[in-house]
């Protein structure tokens, strides 16, 4: 036991990368290849499944973009299990190394060229599958906290701000060169994001022992016996379940497209709602718990209003960029999945502006329902400069990819204030020894928005048809911006 205490001491005060534990740097290149990963995934993704067959999967636009939801409510819900799993049965290294070999498989799958559309359905049906679980959960933050003794705030915060400088790098990078290369060959793409999710386990493999020692090696409230048993029949029965529904839908035809998306959808209520019934009727709640919750949900409201605009920048508006915004700039022709890396700029530049305003101007001192209501209303005028060039400003061709720039600029406004101040607001607004449960139920609000999104798609098929979503979405937003300026003192009362 002593030299076990001694080991994890000399990592936590190793210094050899930057000041940090060498540990530190080998979850920061966790975080790039995991940002890489998925950025190159989305930044294809919609494109390949809308996309004519061969080169693409031949789906209608609002089929592709049901499947992109789909995906968005499995990884809500399913995360809740696989940070269970990481927890209480495979430990965070485990879970990193296990979640991104099956990440990996996920995006392979895209990667087989496969001469049937059929077949080659069936194994995008398989990929989106397993990109829906991940296993991992919050597994790298998690280990990062271990890699610090508790009173070791300064580099830990540290730690967390190269992650997000990381996370930007792989994001302005990444996405934008696997979309030129979509232009020629979409399974190159999808290739690219396998590889970065392989380097992301690989790496913690290798690494494990040595520059983590037992930090994350086991479950941190591993199961007794009983639990095993019962918890193994239950995956069990979980594994043979999906995979029966799987056949049923790709060989024998025995449930429909549709059918399976509107049960994902249904699921995607249900389940949020019954974890904030148990949320709000649990016994130990005090009075002054009950009015905080009750401000809880005028946020909620707004957040899920937040991540429903947030599925729409992977889904409608990239098919709005690609059918509808020029792309030629001096005879170069710019891949719709590139021109997103606009908003990662706009990130890097309006974030340390906002941070700026709050920490040290008088703004700083705003009440947090009006800042949160700001965020609200900016997303409204975002929408309003796609709803301009599709409905007003009719022209013969494409129209300016200066919309696409007034878009993303607003709603990289917005992110700065419904993204941090929503998370700032249930920190405060949880009850004791209930942080976790809110901050799981915040989470599953965008469980509610893909399911939103799935029933959206599912009525506007067409591009065309989908235009008209920016208008709703502006003026929804605009009256969710109102409804929180009148109840201002409302809500700050419940607050206290």
């Amino acid at each position: 036991m002593e030299t076990l205490d001694n080991s994890i001491e000399s990592i936590r005060k190793d210094k050899r990368f930057f000041g940090h534990p060498r540990g530190m740097g080998v979850l920061a290149l966790g975080n790039f290849c995991n940002s890489a990963a998925w950025g190159a995934f989305y930044a294809i993704l919609i494109f390949y499944l809308y996309a004519p067959w061969m080169k693409g999967l031949g789906f209608s636009h609002g089929d592709a973009a049901m499947l992109v939801a789909a995906m968005g409510v499995g990884n809500s819900i399913l995360g809740i299990v696989g940070s269970w799993l990481a927890d209480r049965v495979l430990g965070m290294r485990k879970a990193l190394i296990f979640g991104n070999l099956l990440k990996a498989a996920g995006m392979f799958m895209f990667a087989i060229p496969i001469g049937s559309q059929g077949l080659a359905r069936m194994f995008a049906f398989i990929g989106l599958l397993f990109l829906s679980f991940p296993i991992m959960g919050a597994s790298n933050y998690s280990l990062t906290g271990q890699l610090y003794d508790r009173d070791d705030n300064k580099r830990r915060d540290s730690a967390f701000t190269v992650y997000g400088i990381v996370n930007s790098m792989a994001s302005l990078f990444i996405p934008a060169l696997t979309a030129q290369i979509g232009l020629l060959n979409y399974h190159i793409g999808f290739a690219i994001g396998g590889v970065f999710a392989l380097l992301y386990g690989l790496s913690i493999f290798v690494t494990q022992h040595k520059f983590f020692g037992e930090l994350g090696a086991k479950a941190t409230r591993p199961l007794n016996d009983v639990e095993k048993k019962r918890f193994s029949i239950i995956g069990i029965c979980a594994i043979l379940l999906v995979l029966g529904v799987s056949i049923l839908i790709s060989v024998f035809k025995f449930v429909t497209f549709t059918e399976v998306m509107n049960t994902i959808s249904g699921l995607a209520f249900i389940i949020p709602i019954v974890f904030l019934f148990n949320l709000f009727h649990k016994k130990t709640l005090k009075e002054q718990d009950k009015k905080h919750l009750k401000a809880f949900l005028w946020f909620y409201t707004g957040q899920v209003l937040y991540f429903l605009g947030t599925t729409l920048l992977s889904t409608s508006v990239l098919v709005f960029i690609d059918t509808k915004i020029e792309q030629h700039f001096f005879g170069i022709t710019i891949a719709p999945g590139s021109i997103q890396t606009i908003y990662a700029i706009l990130g890097l530049i309006i974030g340390p502006f906002i941070l700026f305003l709050w920490n040290k101007t008088r703004l700083g001192n705003l009440n947090t329902v009006l800042k949160y209501s700001l965020g609200l209303f900016f997303y409204a005028v975002g929408f309003t400069c796609l709803t301009l060039p599709a409905f007003i400003f009719i022209i013969n061709g494409r129209h300016s990819a200066m919309w696409i720039v007034a878009f993303y600029l607003f709603v990289t406004i917005s992110d700065q204030l419904l993204g941090a101040i929503g998370f700032s607001a249930v920190s405060k607004l949880a009850p004791v020894g209930e942080e976790t449960q809110m901050q799981t139920a915040w989470g599953l609000g965008g469980t509610i928005a893909n399911g939103l999104a799935l029933i959206t798609f599912q009525q506007l098929q067409s591009v065309n048809e989908q235009l008209i979503i920016f208008p709703v979405m502006a003026v929804v937003f605009l009256c969710v911006f109102i409804l929180f300026i009148v109840n201002i003192k409302r809500i700050s009362q419940l607050m206290v």
